[in-house]
């Protein structure tokens, strides 16, 4: 029914039907598969990966599917990247620890890289903080506090200047991390099912006299869960 007024009061009526044709969006949308080369197409006897998924926390919300987002990579990291899968760490869930990153990072990688030599790969999914001046990404194992981010979490900056003192032949950083915002009292917040993020600053990353490929989230976009596909998918937001 719609009812049309004028500047005296004089009002009509008029009722008008729409008819709408159904149409089953679910039979016709297109079924997405997420999954690398089943072969290797290259080989690289000098790389190595570290790989890092984390998706349900023991004092942080839950970031889902990252555990099947680093399992995916790895098989990439094999079948894309050429890296042999003896030569890929991968961390998920309570294997990643903030000791246990640690010690992939100070004592495996540099007991295989070669100066020069090693392509380096590094991937984590996950929850990830700023500093509240935006100048520190922090990276949250899966121990890791949001309240006591400084001594629980990771900072992103140690873990580029000690890849950066092995002098490999390049470092690649994939950065699936969440969105960190400002509740009351200006404590950081994680927003539960979601990984998406603003750029941090990247000049300790450009600083690198090397090569340091670097894949941060677009500062517009938000990295949401596809539970069909039990992976992450990106919307991208004006």
């Amino acid at each position: 029914m719609i009812v049309a007024t004028d500047s005296r009061g004089n009002e009509i009526e008029k009722l008008v039907t729409i008819h709408r044709k159904v149409t089953n969006l679910q039979k016709n949308k297109k079924q997405i598969t997420l999954s690398p080369p089943e072969e290797q197409i290259k080989h690289d006897p000098n790389a190595l990966a570290i790989i890092i998924g984390v998706d349900e926390y023991e004092l942080a919300s839950n970031a889902p599917w990252s555990n099947s987002d680093a399992a995916l990579f790895y098989d990439y990291a094999n079948t894309v990247l050429g890296v042999d899968y003896e030569r890929i760490k991968l961390l998920r869930g309570e294997e990643a620890k903030g000791r246990d990153i640690w010690k992939s990072f100070s004592q495996w990688v540099p007991a295989l890289s070669e100066p020069n030599q090693s392509n380096i790969y590094v991937f984590f999914a996950g929850h990830g903080l700023a500093s509240e001046d935006g100048t520190d990404a922090y990276i949250v194992p899966w121990d890791g506090d949001p309240e006591l981010l400084e001594r629980t979490a990771i900072l992103r900056k140690d873990l580029i200047e000690g890849l950066q003192r092995l002098a490999p032949k390049s470092v690649t950083l994939f950065m699936d991390t969440c969105y960190s915002g400002t509740g009351k009292g200006g404590k950081s917040t994680l927003v539960a099912d979601a990984r998406a993020l603003r750029m941090i600053e990247t000049e300790i990353i450009v600083s690198y006299q090397k090569t340091l490929p670097y894949f941060p989230p677009l500062p517009i976009m938000r990295s949401l869960v596809v539970t069909q596909l039990k992976n992450t998918g990106y919307s991208v937001t004006g």
